[in-house]
């Protein structure tokens, strides 16, 4: 009976396995391509309608060539036939994407997945928000997807290098100015606006107990998030 069931749970696993490599994908096309310092910002279209996705999850990109590759990306915003990705030139295949891609090129695009999900709906806890470069782009797609109200608060902090190579950094003030439950503190890469610790606890020490924090960048800045907010929890 052991046997038979470490089996049949290893079958399902094979068979779920097999299933991501060879999901699904839509034929998508490149409505625009906005170059910034590091990096790119793509709309995709797709003729029909393209399943829905929640802001937070990511999905797969690859060429439409036989054999091509996926590679997963945060999604940054879209309706039912649109989708927008924020990618930074970080890679092989993202260096290429990134020198390459234009209007009219074809790609395969697959979907939305995964359990990063800021609270979006007018009913949610107070929330901290913290990206690191491309990191905002599951914050935009949430941004996109609110309606302006008087509920818990949202703090973003978004931190950049430098205006130029902060993707979709104009989209994000845009949205400060029209949500009002939302509060954005844009840090830089150096000097006294550079996220620290001590101005992190000054903007989370006054969030509610049940707040949550949602942290999408690279390694240390979710160790310096995860420090102060433990320590901020535990006082």
């Amino acid at each position: 009976i052991l046997m038979a069931t470490v089996s049949a749970v290893g079958i399902v696993a094979w068979g779920q396995t097999l299933y991501r490599k060879y999901e699904p994908t839509r034929l998508v096309e490149v409505e625009s391509a906005k170059p910034f310092d590091g990096g790119i910002d793509v709309v995709l279209r797709a003729d029909t309608p393209i399943s829905p996705y929640k802001p937070g999850q990511f999905a797969t990109l690859a060429y439409s060539k036989a054999r091509s590759e996926p590679h997963p990306f945060s999604i940054a915003g879209g309706d039912g036939h649109v989708r927008r990705f924020i990618i930074r030139s970080a890679g092989d295949w993202t260096d290429e994407f990134v020198r390459n891609v234009g209007v009219g090129d074809k790609l395969r695009l697959g979907s939305g997945v995964g359990r990063f999900l800021p609270q979006t709906k007018a009913k949610r806890r107070a929330q901290l928000w913290v990206a690191g470069g491309v990191g905002i782009t599951p914050f935009l797609a949430a941004m996109e997807r609110m309606h302006p109200d008087e509920n818990a608060a949202v703090n973003l902090i978004y931190c950049i290098r430098s205006r130029s190579s902060a993707g979709g950094l104009d989209d994000v003030e845009e949205h400060a100015r029209r949500l009002p439950q939302l509060n954005l503190f844009v840090m830089g890469d150096e000097g006294k606006n550079r996220l620290s610790e001590s101005n992190l606890t000054a903007i989370v020490q006054d969030m509610p107990a049940n707040a949550a924090a949602y942290v999408c960048g690279p390694e240390g800045l979710k160790t310096l998030v995860t420090n102060v907010w433990k320590a901020q929890r535990m006082n």
